[in-house]
């Protein structure tokens, strides 16, 4: 694979830049501040996307570089920028930190950031072990299980695993000894009987209050039916007759009564007047008649004289007696006519008149008796204060509409009013056998509570567990369930580590067996020994990688010396990382030659050791490899040409 052209209309303060690179080697040369770093970092965004951010330099340029890159790969081009990036070419699974870590060398840095990871991951992609997932398990295993490095259970804060089972374990103990200790004492039966008057003074409290229900609701009836009487009362007063027209027709009835014991004497009288008066009339006439014929003198008047006065007093008698029973009659025919009007029905004789007022007048009287007891009950239990019959009833009306909202109609019992007594006797009973228990079990309430304190306190929620205390201490009952959350706990976490821990050396086991696959990367016949053979002309015979030290080992041709890549000199380390740098990129374009993006990577390099990196891009152009080489000296620009073929691009200083 091979960059054949870069385009770049803008970047930041960047000018056009427009490159096509026909030899292996190209030289973009420029002096301080011509823009080569900006062009890398416009690269890098154009084969990468956004994970080209990551890497570049100038952090302050954050836009999308307009233009296009053309790769080439197996004989096919493909061209890249705006939405295509490098990891859109068909069969080329490469990574952004495996481009910047191979394919790009900035200001001499040939070493690979994070070594160990990413020969780790590389390593994983191209020869199939999985040291990173291996160790990303053993990591999950270590929390899964709440160990330390060490496979013991964590004691730092914040998960302080082994204080919180060894708190759990002692708690669980400490309310093993009391709750056994407690039962002992008979606290169980204690709590049995609290248990069982709690529920029953609930049920009294229920029954109470259903028939405190009913006694509203039995009271509001009895009112509403006192309202209910004394309004039917009220209409029916309204229906008789005026009180004052029956007391004066009583009054008249009982005048025409005692006038009435009259009339025997006046009709006894009439007769004797009567008869007196007729024989006095006979006997005046007489008496005139016997004086006129026998002439007798003025003296013989005097009989009949007396006789005519007798008669005239007698007739004036009998007639006094005859108006005196015409007057009668004529007060009977009145009142009978008055009665009629006032009792509306027919009565014929005096005594019906009578026997009918007297029975209005006690019928009135008991509806007014009623009513004014009814009206008492209401006054009362109303509290209302109103002598007026319709306000009275109104005011009622409208006190019983308000009481009515107050109560429940639906109230499923009678009221009893014994029963309601024996259920309060009861309460109380209960009530006070319910302090004396209490009062005997404060001392055990007080253990229970510092108990669940305790166990409150404990934390032991965690990411892999939720055991939350969701249920109240209270008693010995609970107690045993505290007991037996904290075996759960115990346990799960107990047998979470051991599961862990043998997890945990199996796949230790396969760890150290996968990091041993790694080493063949380096092995004898690795691509990267051949290549640093190449490349040192044979001074140096093999590359390794140890995995326990985590360190690059190169062996010397000659006495067979094995040396750390730290202990090379600035050359034959610049030589070194060179060839893993091709090795890597070999394996990874499965065995196709790459490019170099390279700015500056002699710059320590004086001028002997400058030719022989001369020669190893030589040797790595005609290997098949790419390099395009970003420099500001003039020593690169004139002598790298008198070593090879390159292509040479200047740049100028940007304003």
């Amino acid at each position: 694979m091979r960059i054949k052209e870069v385009n770049i209309q803008r970047y930041g303060t960047l000018r056009p830049f427009h490159a096509k690179f026909q030899s292996n080697v190209s030289i973009i040369f420029g002096p301080g501040g011509s823009g080569k770093t900006l062009i890398i970092d416009a690269i890098l965004r154009m084969l990468l996307g956004r994970d080209g951010s990551k890497f570049v330099r100038h952090k302050e340029v954050d836009e999308t570089p307009a233009g296009y890159i053309v790769v080439e790969k197996e004989g096919k081009e493909f061209k890249l920028g705006d939405k295509r990036r490098l990891s859109d070419i068909p069969g080329l699974e490469l990574a952004p930190t495996e481009l910047k870590n191979i394919f790009v060398i900035e200001d001499a840095d040939l070493e690979i950031s994070h070594e160990d990871e990413f020969y780790g991951r590389v390593t994983d992609k191209l020869i199939g072990v999985r040291t990173e997932d291996i160790g990303r398990i053993r990591h999950e295993l270590l929390a899964r299980g709440r160990l330390a490095p060490k496979l013991e259970l964590l004691d730092k804060h914040p998960h302080k695993v082994r204080t919180k089972l060894n708190d759990a374990k002692k708690l669980r103990d400490n309310i093993r000894e009391y709750v056994d200790k407690a039962r002992s004492e008979g606290i169980d039966k204690l709590e049995k009987e609290k248990l069982d008057l709690r529920w029953s003074l609930k049920r009294s409290k229920e029954t109470i209050e259903l028939l405190e229900k009913a006694k509203k609701k039995s009271e509001f009836d009895r009112l509403e039916a006192a309202f209910d009487e004394a309004k039917k009362n009220s209409q029916a007063l309204g229906e008789f007759p005026d009180k004052n027209r029956i007391s004066a027709l009583q009054g008249r009835l009982s005048n025409f009564g005692e006038d009435e014991e009259r009339r025997p004497r006046l009709e006894r009288e009439i007769g004797s007047w009567k008869e007196q008066s007729k024989y006095l009339l006979v006997s005046t006439v007489v008496a005139f008649a016997v004086v006129a014929i026998f002439g007798f003198g003025l003296i013989s008047l005097i009989l009949p004289f007396i006789l005519f006065l007798t008669f005239l007093v007698s007739l004036y008698e009998w007639l006094q007696c005859d108006r005196g029973l015409a007057q009668l009659e004529t007060t009977r025919r009145l009142l009978l006519k008055d009665a009629q009007q006032i009792v509306r029905t027919r009565v014929v004789t005096v005594e019906e008149a009578e026997e009918e007022i007297t029975r209005i007048s006690k019928e009135r009287e008991e509806k007014e008796a009623t009513f004014n007891q009814k009206k008492g009950i209401l006054a009362k239990d109303l509290q209302i204060d109103e002598r007026d019959p319709g306000k009275f009833m109104q005011k009622a009306e409208d006190a019983l509409a308000k009481l009515r909202q107050k109560i429940d109609p639906s109230t499923p019992v009678e009221y009893d009013g014994n029963k309601l007594e024996e259920q309060r006797v009861r309460q109380e009973s209960e009530r006070q056998r319910l302090e004396e228990i209490e009062k005997q079990l404060q001392k055990h309430q007080k253990a229970i509570q510092v108990f669940s304190d305790n166990a409150q306190q404990l934390p032991f929620t965690d990411e892999f567990s939720d055991f939350t205390l969701d249920f109240q201490v209270a008693n010995l009952w609970s107690l045993d369930e505290l007991v037996r959350w904290l075996g759960h706990y115990i346990e799960r976490i107990e047998k979470d580590a051991e599961l862990s821990r043998e997890a945990y050396r199996i796949f230790e086991e396969l760890e150290s067996r996968e990091k041993a696959k790694s080493e063949e990367l380096f092995g004898k016949r690795n691509p990267a020994s051949k290549i640093f053979r190449r490349i040192t002309s044979g001074m140096f015979e093999e590359v390794k990688y140890d995995s326990s030290s985590r360190a690059i080992l190169v062996t010397r041709s000659q006495g067979k010396k094995l040396q750390k890549a730290s202990e090379l000199s600035r050359g034959e380390w610049t030589q070194l990382y060179t060839a893993i740098r091709m090795a890597l990129g070999q394996e990874l374009l499965k065995g196709e030659k790459g490019f170099f993006i390279v700015e500056e990577p002699f710059i320590h390099a004086d001028s002997e050791r400058l030719l022989n990196e001369f020669d190893m891009l030589k040797r790595l152009s005609k290997a098949g490899w790419q390099t395009i080489y970003f420099t500001a000296k003039d020593e690169i620009k004139t002598g790298l040409p008198k070593q090879m073929d390159v292509d040479i691009i200047e740049l100028q200083r940007l304003p």
